[in-house]
């Protein structure tokens, strides 16, 4: 294994998830969210079919049924989470959604951590908590701040979804890559997003046509997110899952600082005390 690398890896998939949700957010503006998801994951498993007949095709590795089950639920996990996401953000305040959806690292660390017996130091420990702790502080919202608690109930439940679907795919996808290489667990658990995606539009009688409005934010967001999973894929097979996990779930750092610099808003000071979280996890962690 390769620590640094592997922190290198998780730091790339961190910018490449935070760049992709912002295009994301303006697709979901221009169409509806599961005709851009939809496409989103079709064009990425355009994307990797691509990369598997240039570059993988001659190294096919022996994939039991067993871990063929394993790609597909972590796909399925991967969609069902996004879905969620957004009907979270319809129902309920995002200074609640944000942080409770941050929190899906905790799940894959500590699954990593007691499944796959990774060892890692208590200072690495300490780094992956400030590292979780920044990314739910950074999404709180102060002018939502004294919300009536009953509207904090609003949206929970499926943010809740989405922090254990999320977890849950990371723990999977990282354990595959250390049985099957980093490539081949992203490429089934993509196809599989697209196929999910597409059954649930099907069933719900969704127009399946490819939202010209949205196309920009749609190709940009599918590159991003493509090369994001690979990031991790690649990430998680130098250095262990319980490390590399949490530094890819901090996209939200990049998201909220994009916002900040375009928005010009003074930092507030959570907004700084994340960024040092993050900052101090990140130097703990590559010890």
């Amino acid at each position: 294994m390769n620590l640094l690398l592997g922190v290198f890896f998780g730091i790339l998939t961190m910018l490449a998830y935070g760049f992709a949700e912002i295009a994301e957010t303006q697709a979901a503006r221009k169409t509806v969210i599961l005709r851009s998801n939809l496409w989103g994951w079709a064009i990425g498993s355009a994307m990797l079919l691509m990369i598997f007949l240039l570059v993988f095709h001659a190294n096919l590795p022996s994939v039991s049924l067993f871990q063929a089950i394993l790609a597909a639920v972590a796909g399925i996990l991967g969609a069902l989470g996004y879905l969620a996401f957004y009907k979270a953000l319809r129902t309920g305040k995002a200074s609640v959604i944000a942080p409770i959806s941050n929190a899906s690292a905790v799940i894959t660390v500590v699954l990593s951590l007691i499944l796959l017996g990774e060892k890692i130091l208590l200072l690495q420990i300490l780094g992956i908590c400030l590292i979780i702790c920044g990314s739910v502080l950074i999404s709180v919202r102060k002018r939502e701040a004294k919300t009536p608690a009953k509207a904090y109930s609003a949206g929970t439940k499926y943010a809740l979804a989405v922090m254990v679907f999320w977890g849950l795919m990371l723990f999977i996808i990282g354990f595959l890559v250390r049985e099957i290489g980093w490539f081949f667990p992203v490429f089934f658990s993509t196809v599989a997003a697209a196929i999910t995606d597409l059954a649930i539009a099907l069933s719900s009688r969704t127009n399946l046509a490819f939202p010209r409005a949205a196309a920009r934010p749609v190709l940009i967001e599918s590159i991003l997110s493509t090369t994001g999973f690979l990031f991790y894929g690649l990430g998680a097979n130098l250095a262990p899952i319980a490390i590399v996990a949490p530094i890819a779930s901090a996209s939200t750092f990049v998201t909220v600082v994009t916002a900040r610099v375009f928005l010009r808003e003074r930092p507030a000071l959570p907004y700084m005390t994340s960024i040092a979280f993050l900052i101090a996890g990140l130097v703990l962690i590559s010890i």
